[in-house]
């Protein structure tokens, strides 16, 4: 895989309840960076065509909806687990032969699935807090395809 870099934006609504916390939030975001290989695979069989090429696939448009409860541990301090749904759309192109065939072909697929995670939140500045989450988003058919992620980001308050 060739480094990449993911980033997202997200906008959601808190309610206190004494020390408890309960939100929804939503959150857009893409990745960048390809993986890409090198394909040389001889006919197999009548029904297996030969090909040879090269195949890219890369992970884009990362939506997410969902909801958070936490509990607020000090004046600063939050921790939260979340939860909901997702989807992650995939891009793959392929250049080259089949069959001695040439071949040039690109598209794209979106995997719905589910996001759960859990995080902690640390304000610094009465509208500002710095936060840190663990993910778990899985996506397409019995939920495969899953994506193990620590991010961190900065929230805004208004």
């Amino acid at each position: 895989r060739e480094e990449g870099v993911a980033y997202a934006i997200g906008a959601g609504y808190d309610w206190r309840i004494g020390g408890a916390l309960i939100g929804v939030s939503g959150e857009i975001g893409d990745v960048t960076g390809v993986t890409c290989a090198t394909i040389d695979r001889p006919r197999q069989g009548p029904a297996s065509p030969s090909i040879v090429g090269r195949g890219c696939a890369s992970e884009g448009r990362a939506v997410f909806a969902g909801l958070r409860a936490g509990y607020v541990i000090d004046a600063k301090s939050l921790v939260y687990a979340l939860g909901g749904y997702a989807n992650v759309r995939a891009s793959g192109r392929f250049k080259g032969e089949v069959d001695g065939s040439a071949i040039d072909a690109s598209g794209h697929v979106d995997r719905d699935g589910f996001r759960v995670g859990a995080g902690v939140e640390r304000s610094i500045g009465s509208h500002v807090a710095l936060k840190a989450e663990y993910r778990l988003t899985a996506v397409g058919h019995d939920f495969a395809g899953q994506q193990h992620q620590i991010v961190s980001g900065l929230a805004v308050r208004f």
